[in-house]
């Protein structure tokens, strides 16, 4: 599209044809529809996987780990709405979901725990957070241009 900016159009309307009083409105055209606006503000799949992959990273070391299998099964993906972290070994759930005072094998990772995500997220989410932010900033200005 040529046109970077907002169109619009100034009107004016009488609201007491005897008073004289007018009111000023703006009519606004929008030169990009609602997904591509909110495409080049730098949200969309490419910021949701960022963002899980950048989670799963600071997520990692409380994930259980003896052989590896189990953290080394981790995949992201993402659509437009959301990302989503996904640990694919058999064990994952019943490692997830398993009680705080299992005695997991803390040679590798010593913060090792159930619900992993919800630990991490407590101890890094501001982390995550801002790393998103600024990825959003560079993804927006590279779409702007």
């Amino acid at each position: 599209m040529a046109n970077k900016y907002i169109d619009f159009e100034e009107y004016f309307k009488s609201d007491d044809e005897d008073s004289g009083s007018y009111a000023v409105g703006m009519k606004f055209h929008w030169n990009y529809s609602n997904e591509e606006i909110i495409r080049r503000k730098g949200f969309g799949k490419e910021l949701n996987l960022y963002m899980a992959r950048t989670a799963a990273s600071y997520f990692e070391r409380y994930v259980p780990y003896r052989s590896g299998r189990l953290n080394n099964s981790v995949r992201c993906y993402a659509s437009k709405e959301a990302g989503r972290i996904v640990y694919t070994a058999k064990y994952a759930e019943a490692q997830y979901l398993g009680p705080k005072w299992w005695n997991r094998n803390r040679r590798h990772h010593p913060l090792a725990t159930s619900e992993w995500d919800k630990v991490g997220w407590q101890n890094h989410g501001t982390t995550v957070i801002n790393k998103v932010d600024k990825e959003r900033i560079r993804l927006s200005k590279e779409r702007s241009v």
